[in-house]
């Protein structure tokens, strides 16, 4: 039965869905350059469209070729420069893809970095963390806020009452200016600069949606977060920087290998 359901999948999955000259795509390909949530939302349509652009931009290719577009210097040169470009690209990928232990970063070297640089992370103006609801109707807002006042857990009145339920679990999970909160709601933004922690603020308004914010912590001006704040930052510099370093050094290997064996030659250098 499981060879069977393989060799069904495998069949399918060579199926042509267009030709043009010596060109063919097929059925896997078509499948593998769709983003997955495109193809889960529409597969039809978005294998369709996919299907006519290929067909047309092979079809356009191919006439340019037999004009014998492809021959002329600019355009050859052009065609060179991009061909060039995909395999160093390819290359970097893959000597960075071999090279992940040099390029790991461990948690000692973020907390390293962290007390080393506190400097950087000092804020100019006050900081909050804080939970939004923003529901439908005045009703569920005042719901959720009771359920809250009572201790009610985050995520369960979150799924209960939201209108936006992955922004509102996503809340308490950023350090906020307290200036960029007009984008939340510019009703709340005052109320939530003279709340104390832990505080729930009133209901409020705004263009079909019904707010309030609870006060978790605040950072005042001058102060440094805590790491955790700011751990995901310092890893994805960390990470760059030992992706520079890493490509670096092999690029430079690749040099001093390939003039020791005579492929690059420097006649004019001293």
């Amino acid at each position: 039965m499981l060879v069977s359901a393989c060799s069904a999948t495998t069949e399918a999955d060579r199926r042509i869905m267009a030709e043009v000259g010596d060109d063919v795509l097929t059925y896997s390909q078509v499948r593998d350059a769709i983003p997955y949530a495109i193809w889960q939302s529409d597969s039809l349509n978005a294998t369709n469209e996919y299907v006519k652009q290929w067909t047309l931009t092979r079809l356009l290719a191919t006439e340019a070729e037999r004009l014998g577009l492809h021959e002329l210097d600019e355009v050859a040169d052009r065609i060179r420069t991009h061909r060039d470009d995909v395999l160093i690209e390819t290359l970097r990928d893959r000597a960075l893809n071999s090279l992940t232990d040099e390029i790991r970063v461990s948690e000692a070297e973020i907390d390293a970095y962290f007390e080393q640089h506190k400097e950087q992370f000092v804020l100019s103006e006050r900081h909050v963390r804080i939970r939004h609801m923003s529901t439908v109707s005045l009703d569920l807002a005042v719901a959720a806020k009771s359920e809250l006042e009572r201790g009610g857990d985050w995520a369960q009145i979150v799924e209960r009452y939201a209108a936006d339920k992955a922004s509102a679990l996503a809340s308490p999970e950023t350090l906020h200016p307290i200036t960029s909160l007009v984008a939340v709601t510019p009703l709340l933004q005052a109320s939530i600069a003279t709340m104390a922690p832990n505080t729930i603020s009133s209901i409020r308004g705004q263009e079909g949606r019904f707010h309030f914010v609870q006060l978790l912590e605040t950072y005042p001006p001058g102060s440094v977060p805590d790491i955790s704040w700011v751990k995901d930052r310092i890893l994805e510099w960390l990470t760059i920087e030992k992706r520079r370093i890493a490509l670096l050094s092999f690029e430079q290997q690749l040099l001093l290998q390939a003039q020791a064996d005579g492929i690059v030659r420097n006649p004019s250098s001293p």
